[in-house]
Protein backbone atom coordinates (compact mmCIF):
# COMPACT_ATOMS: atom_id res chain seq x y z
CA UNK A 1 0.00 0.00 0.00
CA UNK A 2 0.85 3.51 -0.54
CA UNK A 3 2.27 5.43 2.82
CA UNK A 4 0.74 9.00 2.59
CA UNK A 5 2.17 11.49 5.31
CA UNK A 6 0.28 14.63 4.92
CA UNK A 7 2.92 17.20 6.38
CA UNK A 8 0.48 20.46 7.06
CA UNK A 9 -2.06 22.79 5.01
CA UNK A 10 -1.13 26.52 5.26
CA UNK A 11 -3.36 28.64 3.26
CA UNK A 12 -0.65 31.29 3.64
CA UNK A 13 2.26 30.19 4.01
CA UNK A 14 4.64 31.51 1.09
CA UNK A 15 7.02 29.12 -0.68
CA UNK A 16 9.83 31.70 -0.31
CA UNK A 17 9.52 31.94 3.45
CA UNK A 18 12.08 29.49 5.23
CA UNK A 19 11.56 26.54 3.37
CA UNK A 20 12.58 23.65 1.68
CA UNK A 21 11.22 20.48 -0.05
CA UNK A 22 11.92 17.40 2.13
CA UNK A 23 12.93 15.57 -0.54
CA UNK A 24 16.59 14.58 -1.00
CA UNK A 25 19.23 14.55 -3.78
CA UNK A 26 19.26 13.23 -6.23
CA UNK A 27 15.58 13.93 -7.29
CA UNK A 28 13.76 15.21 -10.27
CA UNK A 29 11.05 18.78 -9.63
CA UNK A 30 8.41 18.92 -12.30
CA UNK A 31 5.40 21.05 -12.52
CA UNK A 32 1.69 19.95 -13.19
CA UNK A 33 -0.49 22.57 -14.98
CA UNK A 34 -3.78 21.72 -16.02
CA UNK A 35 -6.87 23.89 -18.54
CA UNK A 36 -4.55 26.97 -18.57
CA UNK A 37 -5.16 28.22 -22.08
CA UNK A 38 -6.87 31.52 -22.05
CA UNK A 39 -4.52 33.91 -24.53
CA UNK A 40 -3.45 35.50 -20.89
CA UNK A 41 -6.82 36.15 -19.34
CA UNK A 42 -8.44 35.15 -15.79
CA UNK A 43 -5.51 34.61 -13.58
CA UNK A 44 -3.46 32.83 -16.77
CA UNK A 45 -0.87 35.06 -16.04
CA UNK A 46 -0.48 35.77 -12.19
CA UNK A 47 -0.23 32.03 -12.27
CA UNK A 48 2.34 31.65 -15.17
CA UNK A 49 4.62 34.39 -12.79
CA UNK A 50 4.60 32.10 -9.76
CA UNK A 51 5.36 29.24 -12.14
CA UNK A 52 8.47 30.57 -13.04
CA UNK A 53 9.41 31.49 -9.86
CA UNK A 54 9.01 28.13 -8.24
CA UNK A 55 10.96 26.67 -11.48
CA UNK A 56 13.93 28.96 -11.09
CA UNK A 57 13.96 28.19 -6.73
CA UNK A 58 13.56 24.43 -7.06
CA UNK A 59 15.40 24.21 -10.85
CA UNK A 60 12.51 22.66 -12.36
CA UNK A 61 13.21 19.94 -14.74
CA UNK A 62 10.47 19.96 -16.99
CA UNK A 63 6.89 20.76 -17.15
CA UNK A 64 3.63 18.54 -17.86
CA UNK A 65 0.48 20.06 -18.88
CA UNK A 66 -2.89 17.75 -17.66
CA UNK A 67 -4.99 19.52 -20.64
CA UNK A 68 -6.86 22.14 -22.03
CA UNK A 69 -4.15 23.71 -23.22
CA UNK A 70 -6.05 25.94 -25.28
CA UNK A 71 -9.95 27.17 -25.42
CA UNK A 72 -12.13 27.53 -26.03
CA UNK A 73 -12.02 24.95 -29.35
CA UNK A 74 -8.27 24.20 -29.35
CA UNK A 75 -5.60 25.45 -31.99
CA UNK A 76 -6.27 25.55 -36.34
CA UNK A 77 -3.05 25.12 -37.12
CA UNK A 78 0.30 25.75 -35.69
CA UNK A 79 -0.18 29.51 -37.50
CA UNK A 80 -2.88 29.84 -34.96
CA UNK A 81 -1.87 33.30 -32.96
CA UNK A 82 -3.01 31.34 -29.52
CA UNK A 83 0.13 29.47 -29.80
CA UNK A 84 2.03 33.19 -28.80
CA UNK A 85 -1.02 34.40 -26.98
CA UNK A 86 -1.89 32.03 -24.32
CA UNK A 87 1.93 30.13 -24.47
CA UNK A 88 4.63 31.36 -25.74
CA UNK A 89 4.20 35.30 -24.59
CA UNK A 90 2.20 34.05 -21.14
CA UNK A 91 5.11 31.52 -20.00
CA UNK A 92 8.39 33.53 -21.05
CA UNK A 93 10.28 33.46 -17.55
CA UNK A 94 13.81 31.91 -18.00
CA UNK A 95 12.92 29.01 -15.96
CA UNK A 96 10.26 27.65 -17.74
CA UNK A 97 12.38 27.67 -21.02
CA UNK A 98 12.31 24.04 -20.20
CA UNK A 99 10.41 20.84 -21.60
CA UNK A 100 6.99 20.66 -21.89
CA UNK A 101 5.00 17.24 -22.08
CA UNK A 102 1.40 18.07 -23.43
CA UNK A 103 -1.69 15.96 -22.73
CA UNK A 104 -4.68 16.82 -24.42
CA UNK A 105 -8.17 18.27 -22.98
CA UNK A 106 -12.00 17.98 -24.37
CA UNK A 107 -11.32 21.88 -25.39
CA UNK A 108 -8.29 20.66 -27.57
CA UNK A 109 -10.77 18.05 -29.31
CA UNK A 110 -12.03 21.31 -30.67
CA UNK A 111 -9.80 21.76 -32.55
CA UNK A 112 -7.04 20.52 -34.52
CA UNK A 113 -4.90 17.79 -32.81
CA UNK A 114 -2.71 17.49 -35.25
CA UNK A 115 -1.71 21.02 -35.20
CA UNK A 116 -0.49 20.49 -31.69
CA UNK A 117 1.34 17.40 -32.42
CA UNK A 118 2.84 18.61 -35.54
CA UNK A 119 4.24 21.95 -33.31
CA UNK A 120 5.99 19.83 -31.62
CA UNK A 121 8.67 20.08 -34.35
CA UNK A 122 8.42 23.87 -34.42
CA UNK A 123 8.67 24.66 -30.59
CA UNK A 124 12.19 24.44 -28.83
CA UNK A 125 10.23 23.08 -25.67
CA UNK A 126 6.55 21.39 -26.83
CA UNK A 127 6.18 18.07 -26.89
CA UNK A 128 3.45 16.01 -27.62
CA UNK A 129 4.60 13.16 -30.34
CA UNK A 130 0.95 11.32 -30.00
CA UNK A 131 -2.24 11.85 -28.92
CA UNK A 132 -0.63 8.92 -25.95
CA UNK A 133 2.35 8.48 -25.34
CA UNK A 134 5.39 7.99 -22.35
CA UNK A 135 8.95 9.33 -21.79
CA UNK A 136 11.41 7.86 -18.94
CA UNK A 137 13.29 10.49 -17.07
CA UNK A 138 16.59 9.56 -14.62
CA UNK A 139 16.38 10.46 -11.22
CA UNK A 140 20.00 9.47 -10.64
CA UNK A 141 21.98 6.43 -12.52
CA UNK A 142 20.14 3.53 -10.93
CA UNK A 143 16.31 5.06 -10.51
CA UNK A 144 13.98 6.74 -13.02
CA UNK A 145 10.38 7.72 -13.65
CA UNK A 146 8.54 6.72 -16.29
CA UNK A 147 5.20 9.27 -17.18
CA UNK A 148 2.61 8.16 -19.36
CA UNK A 149 0.16 10.62 -21.00
CA UNK A 150 -2.94 9.33 -21.68
CA UNK A 151 -5.92 10.20 -24.08
CA UNK A 152 -8.59 10.25 -21.99
CA UNK A 153 -11.16 12.02 -24.47
CA UNK A 154 -12.20 8.44 -26.35
CA UNK A 155 -13.04 7.23 -23.22
CA UNK A 156 -15.96 9.42 -22.33
CA UNK A 157 -19.63 8.53 -23.78
CA UNK A 158 -21.17 11.87 -23.87
CA UNK A 159 -18.48 12.99 -26.23
CA UNK A 160 -19.47 10.84 -29.10
CA UNK A 161 -22.65 13.12 -29.10
CA UNK A 162 -20.94 16.51 -29.89
CA UNK A 163 -21.25 17.09 -33.32
CA UNK A 164 -17.81 19.05 -33.06
CA UNK A 165 -15.59 16.30 -31.34
CA UNK A 166 -17.02 13.74 -34.09
CA UNK A 167 -13.84 14.02 -36.44
CA UNK A 168 -11.41 13.79 -33.23
CA UNK A 169 -12.87 10.53 -32.11
CA UNK A 170 -13.21 8.96 -35.69
CA UNK A 171 -11.05 5.74 -35.35
CA UNK A 172 -9.68 6.20 -31.59
CA UNK A 173 -10.12 2.93 -30.14
CA UNK A 174 -10.10 2.76 -26.30
CA UNK A 175 -9.18 -0.99 -26.58
CA UNK A 176 -6.50 -0.22 -28.47
CA UNK A 177 -5.08 2.60 -26.24
CA UNK A 178 -5.48 -0.03 -23.51
CA UNK A 179 -3.70 -2.65 -24.99
CA UNK A 180 -1.40 0.05 -25.38
CA UNK A 181 -1.15 1.40 -21.51
CA UNK A 182 -1.19 -2.15 -20.40
CA UNK A 183 1.74 -2.86 -22.90
CA UNK A 184 3.31 -0.04 -21.43
CA UNK A 185 3.69 -0.61 -18.07
CA UNK A 186 4.38 -4.22 -17.81
CA UNK A 187 7.16 -3.12 -19.92
CA UNK A 188 8.08 -0.47 -17.72
CA UNK A 189 11.74 -0.79 -15.90
CA UNK A 190 11.38 2.45 -13.51
CA UNK A 191 11.05 2.70 -9.80
CA UNK A 192 7.99 5.22 -10.46
CA UNK A 193 5.21 4.98 -12.54
CA UNK A 194 2.69 8.02 -13.07
CA UNK A 195 -0.06 8.18 -15.29
CA UNK A 196 -1.27 11.57 -16.87
CA UNK A 197 -4.52 11.92 -18.34
CA UNK A 198 -7.58 15.07 -19.10
CA UNK A 199 -10.06 13.67 -16.75
CA UNK A 200 -10.01 12.85 -12.81
CA UNK A 201 -10.83 8.97 -12.45
CA UNK A 202 -12.17 10.40 -8.94
CA UNK A 203 -12.83 14.11 -8.33
CA UNK A 204 -14.55 15.83 -4.94
CA UNK A 205 -15.71 18.55 -7.38
CA UNK A 206 -19.48 19.14 -7.84
CA UNK A 207 -19.89 18.95 -11.24
CA UNK A 208 -18.21 15.61 -11.75
CA UNK A 209 -17.75 13.76 -9.13
CA UNK A 210 -15.72 10.63 -10.70
CA UNK A 211 -15.60 8.95 -14.35
CA UNK A 212 -17.29 5.69 -14.58
CA UNK A 213 -15.65 4.85 -17.84
CA UNK A 214 -12.06 5.41 -16.19
CA UNK A 215 -13.02 3.49 -13.24
CA UNK A 216 -13.89 0.76 -15.46
CA UNK A 217 -11.23 0.59 -18.06
CA UNK A 218 -8.39 2.76 -16.58
CA UNK A 219 -8.26 2.17 -12.97
CA UNK A 220 -7.96 -1.49 -13.37
CA UNK A 221 -4.92 -1.66 -15.30
CA UNK A 222 -3.39 0.97 -12.85
CA UNK A 223 -3.95 -1.02 -9.50
CA UNK A 224 -2.24 -4.44 -11.42
CA UNK A 225 0.67 -2.36 -12.26
CA UNK A 226 0.92 -0.42 -8.92
CA UNK A 227 1.34 2.86 -10.43
CA UNK A 228 1.65 5.44 -7.66
CA UNK A 229 -0.39 8.51 -9.00
CA UNK A 230 -2.25 9.44 -11.68
CA UNK A 231 -2.39 13.20 -12.29
CA UNK A 232 -4.93 15.24 -13.98
CA UNK A 233 -7.13 18.54 -14.92
CA UNK A 234 -10.61 18.78 -16.21
CA UNK A 235 -12.03 20.07 -12.80
CA UNK A 236 -11.06 23.65 -12.30
CA UNK A 237 -10.08 23.03 -9.12
CA UNK A 238 -6.95 21.50 -7.05
CA UNK A 239 -7.50 18.11 -5.01
CA UNK A 240 -5.78 15.29 -3.54
CA UNK A 241 -7.53 11.86 -3.09
CA UNK A 242 -6.40 8.75 -2.10
CA UNK A 243 -10.14 7.02 -1.77
CA UNK A 244 -8.99 3.00 -1.54
CA UNK A 245 -5.08 3.90 -0.18
CA UNK A 246 -3.15 2.99 -2.83
CA UNK A 247 -3.19 5.33 -6.03
CA UNK A 248 -2.95 8.71 -5.36
CA UNK A 249 -5.33 11.05 -7.09
CA UNK A 250 -3.95 14.24 -8.01
CA UNK A 251 -5.73 17.27 -10.08
CA UNK A 252 -4.31 20.27 -11.43
CA UNK A 253 -7.04 22.11 -13.32
CA UNK A 254 -6.37 26.21 -12.31
CA UNK A 255 -4.00 27.59 -14.85
CA UNK A 256 -6.42 30.56 -15.42
CA UNK A 257 -9.70 29.66 -14.02
CA UNK A 258 -12.02 28.23 -11.51
CA UNK A 259 -14.93 26.19 -9.97
CA UNK A 260 -16.31 25.08 -6.94
CA UNK A 261 -15.18 22.08 -5.23
CA UNK A 262 -16.32 20.25 -2.50
CA UNK A 263 -14.52 17.89 0.40
CA UNK A 264 -15.84 14.58 -0.19
CA UNK A 265 -13.15 11.94 0.02
CA UNK A 266 -10.60 14.70 -0.44
CA UNK A 267 -6.99 15.02 1.76
CA UNK A 268 -7.44 18.21 -0.13
CA UNK A 269 -9.63 20.60 -2.65
CA UNK A 270 -9.77 23.96 -2.88
CA UNK A 271 -11.20 26.05 -6.17
CA UNK A 272 -8.22 29.03 -6.51
CA UNK A 273 -5.94 29.44 -9.70
CA UNK A 274 -2.64 27.74 -9.33
CA UNK A 275 -0.79 24.90 -10.28
CA UNK A 276 0.78 21.66 -8.95
CA UNK A 277 4.70 21.34 -7.79
CA UNK A 278 6.35 18.04 -8.00
CA UNK A 279 9.22 16.51 -6.47
CA UNK A 280 10.85 12.80 -6.72
CA UNK A 281 13.24 11.04 -5.40
CA UNK A 282 14.06 7.59 -5.19
CA UNK A 283 12.19 6.46 -2.48
CA UNK A 284 9.26 9.77 -2.11
CA UNK A 285 7.16 12.22 -4.03
CA UNK A 286 6.64 15.60 -2.55
CA UNK A 287 3.23 17.17 -4.16
CA UNK A 288 2.89 20.99 -3.11
CA UNK A 289 -0.15 22.90 -4.45
CA UNK A 290 1.09 26.70 -4.71
CA UNK A 291 -1.50 29.14 -5.91
CA UNK A 292 -1.28 32.46 -8.12
CA UNK A 293 -0.04 34.45 -5.24
CA UNK A 294 2.74 32.46 -4.54
CA UNK A 295 1.00 30.57 -1.58
CA UNK A 296 1.68 27.07 -0.57
CA UNK A 297 -1.55 25.91 -0.26
CA UNK A 298 -0.81 22.21 0.72
CA UNK A 299 1.99 19.48 0.53
CA UNK A 300 1.80 15.81 0.81
CA UNK A 301 4.95 13.36 0.90
CA UNK A 302 4.06 10.10 -1.21
CA UNK A 303 5.82 6.74 -0.44
CA UNK A 304 6.90 4.80 -3.78
CA UNK A 305 5.18 1.30 -3.66
CA UNK A 306 7.73 -0.92 -4.07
Amino acid sequence: MSCLFVLFTEKYLSFEAPYQPQISEPNLNFIALGDWGKRGSYLQRSVAKQMGRYAKKYQSNFILTTGDNFYTDGVKSTEDPKWDNAFEDVYTAPSLMVPWYASLGNHDYSGNLQAQIDYSKISNRWNLPARYYFIDKQIDAQNSVRFIFLDTNPFILFYYTIKKFEQNLKNQEIGRQLKWLEKTLSESKAQWNIVIGHHPVYSAGPRYKKSEELIKHVKPILEKYSVQAYLCGHEHNLQHLNPHGTIDYLVSGTGCKTRETGKDEALFSQGICGFLGLTINKDQMRAEFIDYKGRLLYNAVINRIK
